[in-house]
């Protein structure tokens, strides 16, 4: 397990170019489906976080920055070099918040590329699309047995971070910090599991705060 500190030379905080968080009161499709299938936060770091998205989303640019974010778990996880099919170099992924928030769960979560290659991560975009985005993380409700897929808006475009930018390629050393949307988690919930492609085990009892 790589330490939550190594390999932050620079934080790049990347977000959708389509105005996401602006289009989630007009979310179409929640992606909750049923299924069988510790750490603190900073609220100042997040609030940044929510900022950069809002700046974002209405300049149509990607946003930047450096600085800290919070981590609530950590996990290691396997990404195609950049132009290369099958080759591999790891990366480390960072949950740094889940927070229900006006009938929505944001997640936001950062890939640090350890390796000294350019690594793409298209591995997190759903099969069911051909954009690129963070599609395919999905939120895992173990007490109420839900699986929860990335929030649409009225066009079928995922409320979440676009991999353009400074997530395509993601240079060695480099963190970009991304976020996906989902439906309200219930109030009993206070912890989920989360499915990251690349990382072949769960995220477990990731802290949820409202």
């Amino acid at each position: 397990m790589f330490s939550p500190q190594q390999g932050r030379t620079a934080v790049r905080r990347v977000f959708a170019l389509a105005g996401a968080l602006a289009l989630a009161g007009s979310m179409a499709a929640c992606g909750n489906n049923d299924s069988d299938d510790n750490g603190g936060s900073d609220s100042t770091a997040v609030q940044d976080v929510q900022s950069a998205a809002a700046d974002a989303s209405a300049s149509g640019d990607a946003a930047t920055a450096s600085g800290e974010l919070p981590v609530l778990k950590s996990a290691t996880g396997k990404y195609n070099v950049y132009a290369e099919t099958y080759e591999y170099v790891e990366a480390r992924i960072d949950i740094n918040d889940v927070t229900v928030s006006n009938d929505l769960t944001v997640v936001t979560f950062s890939a640090t590329n350890v390796s000294n290659r350019e690594m793409s991560l298209n591995l997190l975009s759903s099969l069911r699309t051909t954009d690129k985005d963070v599609t395919g993380v999905e939120l895992i409700d173990q007490k109420n047995k839900k699986v929860y897929r990335a929030a649409l808006d009225e066009k079928d475009r995922c409320l979440c971070s676009q991999l353009e930018g400074a997530a395509d390629p993601v240079q060695a050393g480099d963190t970009v910090s991304l976020y996906t949307t989902f439906a309200a988690l219930p109030d009993d919930v206070e912890t989920v599991d989360i499915r990251v492609p690349g990382v072949e085990q769960l995220i477990t009892d990731v802290q949820v705060t409202r």
